[in-house]
């Protein structure tokens, strides 16, 4: 099952294919996926040389167009579904309804900061996240960090993603400058203890200025 688009999340296809498994995933995300096939393979050529050889970019052969679809996989029923873009363009979720369990994929992040990305869409990202927050998952099984409850999911993804586009919000309405924009906003005490904050908290509000400016 695909989720995601990040090298990570499907160009190991390949090697389950061989082994018989069926790759299933929703258009939207294979589509993403080929576009950023080949940009994934120059980078990770970078880091693994060699060890990359033999690696090819399989997306799911048949692709399902709508942007929620019932399966049922060895008598459990799920929920492939795609509820708006987040930290790529096509990010899906697998819900289980049975079991109130969520695979939120990238969607969410616990115990470390999200990472907004020229290509996320801060602004559907954080409006997607509600959309998740509607099913009430008992658990959610984050893309990044260990399972937990939704609380934690709001605290760790939702809160920050409602701040973001909130507090960048007030500052373009007050044309206010990027680079004093980051700089006030640089300290966020209510999310510093999120794992790469000080890496990525910074280039998130610098992002985040500059997607919504561009609205």
């Amino acid at each position: 099952m695909n989720l995601g688009i990040q090298d990570h999340r499907w160009l190991g296809n390949a090697y389950f294919a061989e082994r018989g498994a069926r790759i299933i995933a929703l258009a939207r995300t294979v589509e993403t996926q080929g576009a950023y096939a080949d940009s994934h393979l120059v980078r990770l050529r970078e880091t693994l040389g060699d060890r990359l050889e033999g690696t090819v970019p399989l997306t799911a052969p048949e692709p399902i167009e709508t942007d929620r679809a019932a399966l049922d996989l060895g008598g459990v029923r799920m929920d492939l579904l795609w509820l708006g873009d987040a930290h790529y363009v096509g990010d899906a979720l697998l819900w289980l309804p049975e079991f109130g369990v969520l695979f939120a994929g990238d969607l969410v992040y616990m115990d470390r900061i999200v990472g907004v990305w020229p290509h996320s869409r801060i602004r559907a990202w954080r409006d997607t996240f509600h959309a998740m927050d509607a099913l009430q998952p008992k658990v959610v099984v984050p893309g990044h960090g260990n399972p937990a409850d939704l609380d934690k999911a709001k605290r760790d993804t939702g809160d920050y993603l409602d701040w973001l586009v909130r507090e960048v919000e007030s500052a373009l309405a007050n044309w206010e400058p990027i680079d004093e924009t980051v700089e006030r906003l640089a300290d966020a005490p209510d999310f510093e203890h999120l794992e790469h904050f000080e890496g990525w908290h910074r280039r998130n509000v610098n992002q985040t200025y500059l997607q919504l400016e561009a609205e």
